[in-house]
């Protein structure tokens, strides 16, 4: 039947166009590789959750002799940031659970992962460790990760100008990881590119197909 009204078409072309680049997407996928980007994405999800699952095992001696060597490795590259490693796989299983639906941003990982270095930075800088390197050594403050970014930025600006760096360093890790909570576009904006995305693709169909689709809308 007809539409009642104009808000109800456009709301349906939206949808139906939608509907249609997601089908050409995985048409796509399909004829380029025999394993769906959908597929990889969750093998890449499987095996980061698995990642941080034996992690967390490893912390409590649940893991064995790979737990005991990761839980080595993991404390003297993160110190006690190695805690918080789980969370950044998890964070970054999140993001990628997201590239199902919806469009993939790969900085918005690279920001999680910088922040999550800054943040072993801060932990190495607030002890005021007498001997930095060492405390890396042993496991503590950030391990030598925290150790390495903190060491670049006290050979540089000393004490406060290190903080300074941090602070520089998590803001960018945050703008870029959570870049959808602070610059989404408004409806508007997002019709007119969704809009202008169904203009080019309208120009590559064929005659018949744009008659198609338009019966398509009048029958809905």
């Amino acid at each position: 039947m007809p539409f009642t009204s104009k808000l109800k078409q456009r709301e349906y072309q939206r949808e139906y166009q939608r509907k249609r680049r997601r089908k050409k997407a995985r048409k796509t996928d399909i004829e380029e590789s025999a394993i769906s980007s959908e597929v990889k994405v969750f093998i890449s999800i499987t095996i980061l959750l698995a990642v941080a699952l034996l992690s967390v095992l490893s912390f409590f001696g649940l893991a064995g002799p790979f737990g005991r060597y990761s839980y080595n490795l993991l404390q003297a590259l993160f110190g006690w940031g190695a805690f918080a490693f789980p969370i950044l796989l998890l964070a970054i299983s999140l993001l990628l659970f997201r590239r199902v639906k919806y469009q993939f941003n790969i900085w918005q990982i690279f920001g999680v992962i910088i922040l999550f270095i800054a943040l072993l930075g801060v932990m190495h800088h607030i002890p005021l460790f007498v001997d930095p390197s060492q405390a890396a050594k042993d496991g503590n403050g950030g391990g030598w990760v925290g150790f390495s970014i903190l060491y670049i930025f006290t050979s540089i600006a000393g004490y406060w100008g290190a903080w300074v760096f941090l602070a520089g360093v998590a803001a960018v890790g945050i703008l870029l990881g959570f870049s959808n909570l602070f610059f989404n576009k408004d409806d508007e904006e997002q019709e007119d590119y969704e809009e202008g995305i169904d203009e080019d693709e309208e120009e590559d169909m064929s005659f018949f197909d744009r008659i198609k689709e338009k019966l398509a809308i009048y029958k809905y």
